[in-house]
């Protein structure tokens, strides 16, 4: 017979032997390892009546009401099995691990593998895409990024890697996050209009979310600003089985944002198993990212020296300013890292440019390139057939 007990069971046990021994039990405990100068006996009785003790004995010990005492005890051993069986919600609950514990322990015992739960295996993608990004960046710019580990209280944690005043880039910063939480009823209410599997009538859910968000604003106004983003969201049963998950993200080109966006890029979000299994869409992402250095590189090497006037750099500066108004406006992510319990606001906020212009009612010379951009900007061209 397997010697493991189950996990409510095992739980009840533990909360057991935890418990402190009530003073009844640390006295008769007492009685029982003290020294015994004359073997004792014992009556029990209810009534008035006992037998008589044996001359040259001490009078012997009775118990009080000793079946009242072994009815409490039978009431006691009843209940004690019945939370043993039914699960005490709120004690057992406490003694199961959450899923930072679970994948802690996984990680230490076995790594991450091709086996590994999905949450585990995008840990490590963008892992090795921050690095790799990093590293060609650098070799752009001739500066160093500055990188910042941190933490969570609740597992989890990030590297946030970002180049101020750079040779070619203004700023750039390459964030990746892993965040462990709870999510309240209210939030999922609200997402189960995009995604049916999560449990409409939980008090809470568990959540892993975990990102690579990365925004570079060059000096020169005649390259590109880029913009991307690629994430995995995923809620845990009480148990630690994933109850619901998904894949978003995208790269788009942000120089000069007006009505829309961007002038150019690609976009999804809640990609789930109503798209495509779970494996084909972990390597759409994964072809996503890697194809990032090979499309954005070019652009900036032919742009990032190009001559350009104080014109130019009012307008980039105005743009930028539209981006901002975005980011904090609208921009989901943004809004789902403000709204995380112990968000950490540097890094949310890394993708905002070193320096921005407002200017009220600004209206772009007519028949000019820049009045021309926002032209197509308020009317999006398919650039690809």
């Amino acid at each position: 017979m397997s010697s493991i007990r189950p996990v409510a069971l095992e739980a009840a046990v533990r909360q057991c032997t935890r418990s402190r021994p009530s003073p009844a039990f640390r006295n008769a405990l007492h009685r029982r390892q003290a020294p015994k100068p004359h073997t004792q006996r014992r009556c029990y009785a209810d009534g008035p009546g006992r037998p008589p003790v044996p001359s040259g004995l001490p009078e012997r010990a009775t118990v009080f009401a000793p079946k009242t005492r072994i009815a409490v005890g039978v009431v006691f051993i009843s209940a004690l099995i019945y939370s043993m069986v039914t699960g005490d919600k709120q004690s057992l609950s406490a003694d199961i691990p959450t899923i930072a514990e679970q994948d802690t322990l996984r990680k230490r015992e076995s790594g991450i593998t091709a086996t590994s739960p999905m949450r585990l295996r995008m840990e490590a993608l963008i892992k090795a895409k921050q690095r790799e990004i990093v590293q060609a960046l650098e070799a752009i710019d001739g500066g160093k990024f500055l990188t910042d580990t941190w933490t969570r209280p609740n597992g989890g944690g990030g590297i946030s890697c970002v180049l101020q005043e750079g040779k070619v880039f203004e700023k750039a910063g390459v964030n990746i996050s892993i965040v462990y939480g709870t999510l309240p009823r209210k939030a999922i209410s609200q997402m189960r209009v995009n995604h049916k599997a999560l449990d409409p009538d939980v008090e809470s859910l568990e959540f892993f979310a975990a990102g690579l968000s990365l925004v570079l604003h060059p000096n020169n106004p005649m390259a590109p600003t880029v913009h991307l983003n690629y994430r995995y969201f995923e809620t845990a049963n009480a148990d630690g089985s994933t109850n619901a998950w998904w894949f978003g993200g995208g790269t788009d080109l942000t120089q000069a944002i007006s009505s829309t966006k961007t002038n150019g890029g690609i976009f999804f979000d809640d990609l789930d198993e109503s798209e495509k299994d779970q494996e084909s869409l972990f390597a759409f992402s994964s072809t996503c990212l890697d194809a990032f250095l090979p499309s954005y590189l070019p652009i900036i090497k032919r742009r990032k020296d190009m001559p350009f006037g104080e014109q130019e750099k009012q307008w980039q500066q105005l743009r930028r300013g539209r981006y901002v108004e975005f980011n904090l406006v609208h921009d989901r992510g943004t809004a789902f890292g403000l709204a995380t319990p112990g968000a950490r606001i540097e890094s949310v906020l890394m993708s905002l440019p070193l320096t921005a212009r407002w200017q009220y009612m600004h209206e772009p010379e007519i028949g000019g390139r820049e009045e021309r951009l926002v032209q197509v900007l308020k009317q999006p061209v398919e650039w690809v057939e």
